[in-house]
């Protein structure tokens, strides 16, 4: 074999290579191209769904399970629909104690229960009298407290999540956005 037929196979070989390299990357390139219009086409599926769900909540309607879904799929621009739902379901105050005293505790101590059995050597021994110790009742918090449902504490979920603020109250989430809107120079959004 010549110098010369070794040259044009080397560069058939190259050529080969050259061109089963542009293939793998063509066909690299397609796959990347499909995958990026599946995430494109999830994206705009996540943008019409959350769009739908926040225009539900802005209508006092869906409120348990659509604050679950914005905790997922909900971004900036849903905090004025969350701010609706804690507007919606104000925590219950209540007093512990105002109730307490209806309800019996069932583990209250009862009265000369059944003394313990004794056992004794002889046979014909009587049970010894017995008396509970005096436990005194544990004090009582009767401070009143807030209650809050589900939905709400679902819509502080998600408000804590976006935005990555930590806060309770309604009031307090509404300042911070009417801030955050001054801060950022966007307009209101109610």
């Amino acid at each position: 074999m010549s110098i010369k037929s070794i040259k044009v196979i080397f560069c058939f070989l190259c050529l080969f290579l050259l061109i089963s390299e542009a293939l793998t990357i063509f066909g690299q390139s397609r796959n990347k191209i499909k995958t990026i219009s599946k995430i494109a086409k999830k994206l705009k599926a996540e943008d019409v769904r959350r769009k739908e769900v926040e225009t539900l909540l802005l209508r006092g309607e869906y409120q348990h399970d659509g604050s679950g879904e914005l905790i997922y799929i909900g971004t900036i621009l849903s905090v004025p629909a969350l701010l609706k739902v804690l507007e919606n379901n104000p925590p219950q105050i209540f007093n512990p104690c105002d109730w307490a005293s209806v309800i019996e505790s069932p583990l209250a101590p009862v009265n000369n229960p059944l003394p313990p059995p004794q056992l004794n050597n002889t046979p014909l021994s009587l049970p010894v009298p017995y008396s509970p110790p005096k436990v005194e009742e544990p004090k009582q918090d009767c401070s009143p407290h807030k209650s809050y449902i589900c939905t709400y504490a679902h819509a502080v979920t998600a408000l804590r999540k976006i935005p990555g603020q930590n806060f309770v109250d309604y009031q307090d989430w509404k300042n911070w956005w009417e801030k955050y809107q001054t801060e950022t120079k966007s307009p209101k959004i109610k």
